[in-house]
Parts: C-alpha cells; sequence; structure tokens
C-alpha cells in the first residue's frame, strides 16, 4: 500500500468521527443545550434562545449540517428547533 493512502484513510476517519459526535465542538454544544433549558425552565425563552444558538454555532465549526452525523446531528436537530420555540415564546422579538 502508498502511504499517502494510508495517511488518508486515517485523516478520513478522524473527520467522520468528529462530524459524527466526537470532539470539543459537540461537548460546548452539550452544555449550551443544557442551558438553555435552565433559562426556558426559567421561563427566560431570550436567554435560552441566546444558549441553544451559541450551540448551534459551535456545531457550525464542524463543516455544513449536512455533513453531520450521529450524534451531532441529533443534537443540531435538537438545537435548531429549541431555538425556534424560544423564540416563539419571546414577544418582543418580531
Amino acid at each position: 500500500a502508498e502511504p499517502g493512502n494510508e495517511a488518508a484513510r486515517r485523516e478520513l476517519e478522524r473527520v467522520r468521527g468528529k462530524l459524527a459526535g466526537g470532539g470539543e465542538e459537540v461537548a460546548a454544544a452539550e452544555a449550551s443545550k443544557a442551558e438553555g433549558l435552565r433559562f426556558f425552565e426559567e421561563g427566560r425563552p431570550f436567554d435560552a434562545y441566546v444558549a441553544w444558538k451559541r450551540g448551534v454555532d459551535a456545531l457550525d465549526e464542524l463543516g455544513p449540517p449536512e455533513l453531520l452525523a450521529g450524534r451531532a446531528r441529533r443534537l443540531m436537530v435538537a438545537l435548531c428547533c429549541n431555538a425556534s420555540q424560544a423564540l416563539l415564546g419571546c414577544a418582543d422579538v418580531e
């Protein structure tokens, strides 16, 4: 096997793992999801939106959303849904 092929295979596996839910971006997004839930339960929908949006932004660092897989993809969907629901509860946001 060519040495370059093995290096390319390892890099591909590393990227796939990251897109599937590994890495600090996913950990940051999960923390933001928990923070947003706390704010939402406290009746602070805009603060919840901001926290959930921060989680979306963290996952955006991994690349286009359509490339996310596994845990990262499920987390992105939950954060987007939660953020939109929170905005519906903000009377002063148009």
